[in-house]
């Protein structure tokens, strides 16, 4: 019985850190790489589920971007990390602070000269129903090895919370975020009931 728990502990250990490892080669990429690059790769994205009226993200589900990226160099291109955050711009002069940093994705597509690749990247996340901007980077790596980050969004976007319905069956699950449930009312009514009657 202690051995299983000794080597539970080890093997959350080594995932953890695994996990530190990655965050650290992604930062060290991120920040190594320049902001205004003299590269000749245009980048635009796409969120297919979008509506007429501008990009939403539902809090809780999936949120898909189609990133096209056109190599005008002469020499092939590799695409290395597509990451981002969720920024809310300061009013009347304040400084904009970030909300929420999505994940990065890493990546190993290299897109020749002349060519253009499409990449998917997904993303979700849980903030308060706003208007935020969304600003996507992607960290490119050139044929010398040398890391150069693109601007791949920068616009303002809706998060908005997931449609309920009473026939959604994660509204009878007790939930732990501040709106209430329809489990908590039942329960919370079926106590009172059950203390009002036994005090009589």
């Amino acid at each position: 019985m202690v051995s299983w728990k000794i080597s539970t502990l080890l093997l959350l250990s080594l995932r953890a850190l695994n996990a530190l490892a990655q965050a650290e080669i992604v930062e060290e990429v991120t920040e190594e790489a320049p902001q205004s690059p003299n590269l000749k790769v245009s980048i635009e994205t796409k969120f297919p589920q979008s509506e007429i009226f501008g990009v939403k993200i539902i809090n809780g589900h999936a949120t898909q971007a189609v990133v096209s990226i056109s190599n005008d160099e002469p020499t092939p291109v590799g695409l290395s990390i597509i990451g981002g955050s969720l920024i809310q711009d300061g009013l009347a002069g304040a400084e904009s602070h970030i909300v929420r940093n999505l994940t990065a994705a890493r990546y190993s597509t290299e897109i020749p000269a002349g060519a253009s690749e499409t990449i998917t990247y997904t993303f979700s996340t849980e903030v308060h129903p706003q208007d935020l901007r969304l600003q996507l980077v992607a960290v490119l790596k050139d044929s010398k090895d040398a890391f150069y980050t693109l601007s791949a969004y920068n616009e303002t976007i809706t998060v908005v919370e997931a449609p309920t319905s009473i026939f959604d069956p994660q509204m009878y699950v007790p939930s732990r975020t501040p709106a209430p449930n329809v489990l908590d009312g039942c329960t919370e009514s079926l106590l009172y009931t059950a203390i009002s009657h036994s005090s009589c």
